[in-house]
C-alpha cells in the first residue's frame, strides 16, 4: 500500500510541474526536453563526469544543480529578448537555439575526453 501511494503522489507532482511548466511558458507542447533544461542537466552532468570520474555519486546532483540553472536562466532571457524582438521570435528562440546551446558543449565534452577501452581478447573484453 506504501508503494501505491508513493506512485500516486510521484504521478501527481510530475504532472502538476508539467501542468505549471507549459502556463509558465505559454506553451502547450514545452517539456523539459524541448525548452533545454534536460541540455541543462546533461551538461553539468558531462562535465561531474568529466571533473571527478571517480565520484559516480556525485552525477544526480550536478544534473539537478544543472537544470535548476538553466531554467532560470531561460526564464530570464525572454525579458531581454522581448525588448527588441516579437514575441513569437522569443519563442522560437527558446524552443530551438537553447537546446542547442545547450547540447554542444556537452557533445563537445564527450567527444574530447579520451575514453578507455577494455582490452579485447579474440573479438571478446577481458
Amino acid at each position: 500500500m506504501p508503494r501505491i501511494l508513493l506512485a500516486a503522489l510521484v504521478g501527481t507532482a510530475l504532472a502538476v510541474s508539467g501542468a505549471t511548466l507549459q502556463g509558465v511558458m505559454r506553451n502547450s507542447l514545452a517539456d523539459a526536453g524541448i525548452i533545454g533544461v534536460t541540455a541543462g542537466g546533461g551538461l553539468a552532468a558531462t562535465i561531474a563526469m568529466v571533473a571527478f570520474p571517480q565520484l559516480g555519486f556525485l552525477l544526480p546532483p550536478f544534473a539537478f544543480i544543472g537544470a535548476c540553472v538553466t531554467s532560470l536562466r531561460l526564464q530570464s532571457f525572454p525579458v531581454f529578448v522581448m525588448q527588441t524582438q516579437t514575441q513569437n521570435t522569443a519563442r522560437m528562440f527558446r524552443t530551438v537555439f537553447i537546446p542547442l546551446i545547450g547540447s554542444f558543449p556537452q557533445n563537445r565534452t564527450l567527444f574530447l575526453v579520451p575514453h578507455k577501452r577494455p582490452p579485447v581478447t579474440n573479438g571478446r573484453p577481458c
